[in-house]
Formats: structure tokens, sequence, C-alpha cells
């Protein structure tokens, strides 16, 4: 039988080893912050192979946990670089600490009942560079164990490195966390390359880095710099109040008074921080509102009702998604690429630049059209790529149909990209 190309993802979260896999991958590996293991689901095998099963047995927290994140380079002014190391606005993750040196122990929560007591205890390794330290030891094994790049048929290995995430989210992108962290990625992703020249061969891979997502500022950092006018509420945007807000808001104008009528389902069937920035309508409420309103009409005065609040910029309608897709809009067009057609909301909520929905218990987010989110980087790197900076707005979206070109494979049946042609040898 003909060798058949192996698809291997591996990452800290499990929605970047599942997307990134694929429908039918060879693996699909994450790290569990119970056990400091790498699993699987039993969609893709009913039990890890010997390769991973042999990584996790030398358990590979032992090397991290007890530790300190320190400076990488203790020698550069990082006050000069980025923000002040202690700063009130930071909110680091599982009692790392606000300065340097970060603390990176095991979490073991008291209060909770059998195995929920360790359901977070390597999660720290995981919040700090080690986690992507760990990480490009699992893709070395993942090389090995699944002999990638042996043979003249092309494999793909993806790899999901979220701890920088993680430390966006404690520490914000100006903070010297995330000054450290950036270098050490740096450092990671040589050592990565080096690691394919040994395994592979130099001149017989191709690597493709980019990210989903950006991050926002820390709102208080910028009143700091006096870039935003001091609020008590910091711009952040909580969506339980507003959603309490509109509520009162929506009885008043039904039924002339700040409550609903008795035995009233409530007009939302889901608006919270785990919803957003999408908001759920009930739709059975039309049928018991005085005029008995469409639910497009309803929609309208709700979106109106939520575009009345502070912080927000503009409430978009389900109906309004094609129109959207359309759009010669930067902002529009990525609305409706962030909108699945089933299963996200009635209402999209997006916010003023700068404002965040209520991060708790992080400093920051992400989620929004603006640039500092919507920006990533693009590098190409190896055989068939060629030297050069190229200055135009690309799409990550492009990157699947350049490496079909590659290839020389079709591009996938949804495509909406276009190689990138002038970065090709």
């Amino acid at each position: 039988t003909s060798a058949r190309a192996k698809v291997v993802s591996v990452a800290i979260k499990d929605r970047g080893a599942v997307l990134l896999g694929g429908q039918r991958p060879t693996g699909a590996y994450w790290y569990d912050p119970r056990t400091c293991h790498f699993v699987t689901s039993s969609y893709y095998a009913a039990r890890l192979p010997p390769w991973v099963q042999a990584f996790n047995a030398k358990e590979p927290c032992a090397a991290y946990v007890g530790r300190q994140w320190s400076k990488l380079r203790p020698e550069l002014d990082y006050a000069q670089l980025a923000d002040d190391d202690d700063v009130p606005y930071e909110r680091p993750p599982f009692d790392m600490g606000r300065a340097f040196p970060h603390p990176v122990n095991e979490i073991i929560d008291p209060a909770a009942d059998g195995a929920a007591r360790e359901e977070l205890r390597y999660a720290a390794v995981a919040s700090s560079p080690f986690g992507n330290e760990l990480l490009l030891h699992f893709a070395e094994a993942a090389l090995a164990g699944e002999d990638l790049g042996s043979d003249d048929v092309p494999d793909l290995l993806t790899v999901s490195f979220s701890s920088n995430d993680y430390v966006g989210h404690g520490y914000g992108p100006h903070s010297q966390e995330a000054l450290d962290m950036t270098l050490r990625t740096d450092r990671l992703l040589a050592e990565l390359l080096r690691l394919l020249d040994r395994r592979v061969g130099r001149g017989r891979w191709v690597l493709a880095l980019t990210s989903d997502h950006g991050v926002a500022p820390i709102p208080e950092y910028l009143e700091r710099l006096g870039l935003l006018a001091a609020r008590p509420d910091h711009h952040t945007f909580n969506p339980l109040t507003a959603r309490r807000a509109v509520e009162r808001k929506l009885a008043q104008h039904f039924f002339g008074k700040a409550e609903s009528a008795a035995g009233f389902a409530g007009f939302f069937e889901a608006w919270d921080r785990g919803t957003w920035p999408f908001v759920y309508v009930n739709h059975g409420v039309v049928d018991h509102l005085p005029g008995r309103p469409s639910f497009d009409a309803l929609l309208g005065i709700i979106a109106q009702e939520i575009e009345s609040l502070d912080g927000v910029a503009r409430v978009y309608r389900r109906s309004q998604r094609a129109a959207l897709a359309a759009s010669h809009d930067v902002f529009e067009a990525r609305v409706a690429r962030g909108w699945h057609e089933t299963n996200a909301g009635d209402l999209l909520v997006q916010l003023q630049p700068y404002w965040i929905d209520d991060p708790s218990p992080f400093a920051t987010t992400h989620g929004t059209p603006y640039a500092y989110d919507a920006q990533v980087p693009m590098l190409l790197y190896g055989a068939g790529i060629r030297a050069g900076r190229f200055h135009r707005r690309v799409a990550v979206a492009d990157l699947a149909p350049t490496l079909a070109f590659l290839l020389g494979i079709p591009p996938p049946p949804q495509n909406e990209g276009e190689p990138l042609v002038e970065a090709l040898r």
C-alpha cells in the first residue's frame, strides 16, 4: 500500500488541537491541567498511542513545579520597553503574583470536593512560559512517535502555543510579562526550526506561523497614560448588569412598569459572559407581549435599548448577517465571519474601541473587530518560500490555499482565501 499523509495536532487548549487537526487527523492531543498529561478524545482513538503514554509516564510537570518564572534577559531594561513590573491592574492567575519572579506551584483547592480539588493542579505551568516549553517537548515526541516527515508524502504537524494567551489575559500586552513571553517564544521557535532540520532535514519542511487573535490593552493602563478618560468602571462592560438594565427598560416599554407581568418568561434566553458577544432572545415572548410584535421588530427594540448603554458602539441583528458578509466595511465583514449561521445568538454587541466585556478574573481580553484584536502575524518560512516582507492586507484565511498551492492540491471546498503567491518561489 502507498504511504498516506499524517496529520497530528498538539496544543495546550483542547480547542486548539481540535480545530487545527480537522475532522480526521492521525491524532489530536491537548494538555490536561489536572494531571499534566496530554490527552485526547474517544472521537479520535480508544486509547493513547505508546509514544504519548511514554511521554506522560515521565511526569513532565515535575521539571517545572516549584520553579520561578524569572526574566529571560535581566540585562535588558524591561521598564523602558514595557509597563512597570508591579501595577494594580494586573490580575495574575494561580497565585503567581504581579512582579517578577513569579512562583509556579501546584494549585489544590481545599474547598472543593473529590477530584475537583485538583482540577487545576498544574494550571500555573500552562500560564507561564513553561507551558510552551512543555508543548515543544511534546511536539518533538510527536515527530519521533509518528515518524513525521520521514518519506516523500507530506505530513502536517500543528502546534498551538496557548501560554501566550494566558499571559496576555493576566498581565496585558504592554506588561513586562508579555515582553518576556515574546522573547522566550522567539527562542522557542528557533529551537523548533533546529529540531525540524535535525529530524526532517534542512530544506524539506515549511513552517507557517500565525495567531487566532490579539489582545486589548488593559483600559486602566490607557487611563494611566491619559489615552482614555478615567472612569469608575474602567471601560468595562458587564453583560449581567446590562441584561438587568435592559430587562427593566423592556418591561417599562411593554408593560408600563419596571418589572414584567406575572408569569412572564423574560426577554432573554441567555446573555452573559459565556455567550459574549452574542445575545440570545427568548423566541416565545412575542406571543405574550401587548400588540404581539414580530420577532424581528422585538429584536429592533432590544437592539436600540442595548445601543443606548455606555460603551456600546453598535448592535447587529441576525437578519443583517447576509448584508454584513457582503459589506466592504472591514468591521462589518469581520462581524459576519464571526457569526455562526445556526449556533450564534440573535444579536451581536460591538463595544466601543478599548472597552472590554467585564473580564474578571482577567485583566483584559479579546473579541472585538478592532486592529489590536484582529491584526495578527503571518510568517512563512522554509522550502518554496521567497525571502521578503510584503506590505499588504492579508487574512488568516489565505493560509490554507497558500499551503494547498505549495502542496499542489486543491484548496478546501469552502475556501474564502487567496494563495499568497508573491511569497512563493
